[in-house]
Formats: C-alpha cells, sequence, structure tokens
C-alpha cells in the first residue's frame, strides 16, 4: 500500500477533527484520518448536486491551533480510495466554477458534505434526486430524438433499462 498525500487547509484540518470526533462517538475502536476518509466518502455517495454544499458557510470554524504536521495528510489508504478521492477532485470543479482544484480542497468538500448532511439530514432529499426522477427527466429528453416509428421499440427498451437498474 502507498501512501496518498495531500496538504489541507486549516478549515479541511477542523473538519477531520469534527469527523473524528463525531466517528470516535460511533464506535469503540480508534478512528484514523484514512477511516474518516473511507467513511465520509461512503456517506456522501448519493450526492448528485453540489452547489449547496460547496456554497454553504453555516460551518464556524472555531478558534482551534493546528500545528504545520496538522497540515499535510500522509496516510495509507487502498488504490480504490485514492481513485474515488481524484474523481472528486475532478468532478466538484464543475461546481465550483474553476479548471481544477487540489486534493486538500477535493477533501475539504467531501468532509463538509457529510458535517452538513449530518446537522440537517432533510438536505440530502434536496441534494439527491430519486432513480425514477432521473429516469423521467431523461425520457422526456431522448424521446424528442426519437422518430416516432421507433417510440414503442424505445420504451421497451428503456424500460427494462430502469428494471435492470432498480434490481442492482
Amino acid at each position: 500500500m502507498n501512501y496518498f498525500q495531500a496538504r489541507i487547509s486549516i478549515e479541511t484540518a477542523y473538519y477531520f477533527k469534527i469527523l473524528k470526533n463525531i466517528y470516535q462517538d460511533e464506535t469503540t475502536e480508534y478512528v484514523t484520518q484514512a477511516f474518516v476518509i473511507a467513511k465520509a466518502i461512503d456517506e456522501i455517495s448519493a450526492i448528485n448536486n453540489w452547489e449547496k454544499i460547496i456554497s454553504d458557510d453555516s460551518i464556524k470554524i472555531e478558534n482551534v491551533n493546528f500545528e504545520e504536521k496538522d497540515l499535510r495528510l500522509r496516510i495509507q489508504i487502498t488504490p480504490q480510495l485514492e481513485e474515488t478521492i481524484k474523481y472528486y477532485k475532478a468532478y466538484l470543479p464543475q461546481f465550483i466554477g474553476t479548471r481544477s482544484i487540489t486534493l486538500g480542497v477535493a477533501l475539504k468538500f467531501i468532509l463538509k458534505a457529510v458535517i452538513l448532511l449530518r446537522k440537517n439530514p432533510e438536505l440530502m432529499n434536496t441534494v439527491s434526486q430519486n432513480v425514477d426522477e432521473i429516469f423521467e427527466i431523461y425520457e422526456q429528453k431522448i424521446l424528442d430524438y426519437i422518430a416516432p416509428a421507433n417510440y414503442e421499440r424505445f420504451n421497451q427498451l428503456f424500460t427494462e433499462l430502469k428494471n435492470e437498474t432498480k434490481n442492482k
């Protein structure tokens, strides 16, 4: 296992501290930074709309002193977890309005999302969409491009796709 390294901000370190305390209260075992990242990524997997998360500034950073070593992550994580973090690094800039972000910034938004979702579970309802709603939206969009002669075959295929997706 290789080391995952990233520089993080004081804000991100603060989010780590909050989540580590939350996860520590939920389990009897010692919670590592790798555990915090893995659990956080698992909790935010259903988020489709990141604008609300990114623009939210309701979490107030308390006066906490962090040492320089607290602002440098060097942890062992699985290659799959590292790839997931890199995915968010590439995915999140579209919601921020930048071309790219650092790994530390990606982690900041991942951790922030978990804290916000735990404070306000209803936020998940406004952030993620039901699969059926997504299918309805795209079915209408696709039907605009389908010739009337192909509607019946399209409906059969689209119904199969919806059923197979729901069964997974």
